[in-house]
């Protein structure tokens, strides 16, 4: 299926021949969903419960795992909504020290079981957390979990950086931004969920592969333009500044249909370039050698992280959370207007 996007910004358009699904089981899902959220006290209060029914999350879980029914459709959808609202409810506090107090807390308590939260606000959602680790690794292997970990580190310290450029308002560079948006945007974890959800695993030999890591890899930065592209008004209004248009914007001094389209021109180079590396992958001797179930496995892995692209894309065209009207003049600094000195790596999360 071909996707075609209208971002608003000057009829820029972008095509991703990716799949686009939704799971049936999408609505008995939602309503158990509502109830689990509701049960770990994760809506602070009426607005965030509102503003999280509408944009219906879950409808977007059901579009990027559009394979998963009954109780593996649950555990994703309780696991990404989870994500959401713990992203979120650091967009509504993202300030120093704050930001760097709770991330810690958040850190700690959800990778030691013994350790209770520092900060207040962490304590619902890391225990909601703990609830689907438990679920998680009831499923997964010893392999699965050091490597679900290894991305929630990088998670927690992208988060960090992020905070320390919005809080100074820092413009990545492009290089820099890709590097960002890899450790922020979710999809590495998410991925992790597929094998979790699909109660299988893809041999630890492919999983570290180069190709396979420059199929997750490319796969994260399609999600994140895609991404980009519908937030991009509404991200700069919020003082956010790891957005590709933002960078480009910045970056070239241009207008911000130039950077949408600029954007949109590195995103179908992507494609070609993920395309490649999965031909690749297919031939490699490492993937010949597979027994016949663990083809079966890497074959499925890859289908599902189309879908996740696909289903990305199709959900954010229709949400209203991307449909609020920008409250910012959208136009960057120019180059000359100094900006802060770049922050030491952060040394908290190791």
């Amino acid at each position: 299926m071909h996707i075609e996007t209208d971002y608003g910004i000057d009829g820029v358009r972008l095509v991703l021949p990716f799949p686009s699904e939704v799971s049936p089981d999408v609505d008995r899902a939602r309503e158990r969903h509502y109830g689990w959220v509701a049960q770990h006290g994760l809506w602070p209060d009426r607005k965030s419960e509102y503003a999280y029914k509408h944009a219906d999350f879950p409808l977007f879980i059901a579009h990027v795992y559009p394979w998963a029914s009954g109780e593996d459709l649950d555990l994703v959808t309780d696991c990404v909504g989870w994500a959401w609202l713990w992203d979120d409810s650091l967009d509504r506090q993202a300030r120093f020290p704050w930001t760097e107090d709770v991330l810690e807390a958040y850190f700690y308590g959800m990778t030691d079981p013994s350790r209770e939260p520092a900060e207040a606000v962490a304590v619902p959602l890391v225990h909601a957390w703990r609830t689907l680790n438990k679920r998680l690794h009831a499923r997964t292997s010893t392999a699965w979990r050091a490597r679900h970990e290894a991305h929630w580190r990088a998670t927690f310290k992208g988060y960090l950086q992020e905070a320390r450029n919005n809080a100074t308002e820092t413009i990545p560079t492009l290089e820099e931004y890709f590097d960002l948006r890899r450790k922020t945007s979710g999809p590495e974890t998410t991925f992790d969920w597929i094998e979790a959800a699909g109660r299988f695993e893809v041999p630890t030999a492919i999983h570290a592969t180069e190709a396979m890591l420059r199929l997750r890899r490319d796969a994260v930065d399609l999600i994140s333009i895609s991404n980009d592209l519908v937030s991009a008004r509404n991200e700069w209004s919020e003082g956010n500044t790891d957005n590709i248009v933002i960078v480009l914007a910045y970056q070239e001094q241009c207008t911000w249909p130039e950077a949408a389209r600029m954007a949109e021109s590195i995103a179908h180079s992507i494609v070609e370039n993920f395309l490649a590396t999965e031909q690749q992958l297919l031939a490699s001797d490492l993937y010949q050698a597979l027994a016949q179930d663990e083809r079966a496995d890497t074959d499925r892995f890859i289908n599902c992280i189309k879908h996740w692209i696909g289903g990305s894309h199709t959900w954010h065209l229709d949400c209203p959370r991307y449909k609020v009207p920008a409250t910012r003049p959208l136009q960057v600094p120019p180059k000359s207007t100094s900006q802060p000195s770049r922050h030491p790596e952060v040394s908290g999360i190791q």
